[in-house]
């Protein structure tokens, strides 16, 4: 069994139907690989941002701010050292007072007066903030 020929026109239509064809296919082909490709894509970026977002939580969770804290007129802190009040474990970076210089790296033994400013690096418990107000 074989093909009959009848024209070179006739040819010539099978050849470039049979030419299409293998193109079609072939784009169909590409598509399918570049579709498979993204979703692969897909799910790897999906995977990175979620450890990215887990790094950033965990990493943030131990991250220390610098946080500015005014000190109230009946804050039980008036009067006392930085030693001896409950900010003994917090670094207290400054001091800013009305009417004076800024204090930087202010002593241990550094009063602490009503209207302060306090800059803090590091969370203030709940229990430390009493009688601050967060600036």
């Amino acid at each position: 069994m074989g093909v009959v020929v009848k024209s070179s026109e006739v040819a010539r239509k099978y050849l470039d139907d049979f030419d299409q064809r293998r193109v079609l296919a072939g784009i169909h082909e590409r598509l399918h690989q570049l579709v498979k490709e993204r979703d692969q894509l897909n799910h790897e970026i999906s995977r990175l941002m979620e450890e990215l977002m887990e790094h950033t939580i965990h990493l943030e969770a131990k991250l220390y701010r610098i946080e500015e804290w005014k000190v109230l007129p009946d804050s039980p802190l008036v009067g006392q050292t930085l030693a001896e009040s409950k900010l003994h474990n917090r670094k207290v970076l400054a001091i800013q007072r009305k009417g004076q210089e800024d204090i930087f790296d202010p002593a241990p033994d550094s009063r602490i007066q009503d209207g302060d400013i306090l800059t803090i690096y590091g969370r203030l418990d709940p229990a430390a903030r009493e009688g601050l107000v967060r600036v």
